[in-house]
């Protein structure tokens, strides 16, 4: 985190902690322009796909690694539902140029710019510099209208799988449909709307300790 707010300062960024087991919702942390931690209660989603496989292949599991921001959208999608959602892209699906890097193409010397050097040779973060080369794009932060009780035997009940973006902690009326609670909507109205504030998002595995200490 010391690493980025240096760095890559007057930016926001989100910190996403999730663990080897999919299944444990990740924790997400808004960090601003000054470095300061915005939530102190974290947002949760679910970085798990419906079918929990690898993370290089097309729905699979979110990847580790650095993401860029690149800005608020919504979605048509019904399974997404209304809220607004934060794009974000993968190494080798936007252009160098838009991560901020002047170059002509991807490189590794170019994405291992973006970790702390002592993180650089930890195989685990550079699932999502090798996700986008093979191809995989479109993971995105976003809501969820599934109905939860299709999920209510998993721990991660009453979070909703999705196609391998976050997947976020919503609940919602089932009598009129009206949003009760929605950690989508709480870390949308953390962000700034302006694009160019907006910075990177680490996907970080972390062990036990570490996930109950943060």
């Amino acid at each position: 985190m010391e690493y980025a707010v240096t760095k890559y300062s007057q930016k926001y960024h989100l910190f996403v902690l999730v663990r080897e087991n999919r299944n444990i919702p990740a924790k997400v942390y808004v960090v601003n322009s000054n470095g300061k931690v915005l939530n102190k209660k974290p947002l949760y989603y679910l970085a798990r796909s419906a079918n929990n496989t690898l993370p290089y292949f097309t729905n699979g599991n979110t990847p580790c690694g650095v993401f860029k921001i690149q800005g608020k959208s919504v979605s048509n999608n019904v399974y997404i539902g209304p809220v607004t959602t934060l794009v974000t892209e993968l190494p080798f699906e936007s252009e160098i140029t838009a991560w901020g890097i002047t170059g002509k193409e991807w490189t590794e010397d170019m994405y291992a710019s973006f970790l702390p050097l002592e993180l650089r040779s930890l195989p685990m973060l550079w699932q999502a510099y090798d996700a986008g080369r093979v191809g995989r794009s479109e993971i995105i932060v976003h809501g969820s209208t599934i109905d939860p009780c299709f999920f209510s035997e998993e721990c991660f009940f009453p979070l909703t799988p999705s196609l391998g973006c976050l997947s976020a902690f919503e609940i919602w009326n089932p009598n009129d449909g009206s949003i009760m609670e929605s950690h989508q909507k709480s870390l949308m109205e953390l962000l700034p709307d302006d694009r160019s504030s907006l910075g990177f998002m680490y996907v970080v595995q972390v062990d036990e300790s570490a996930y109950r200490l943060f």
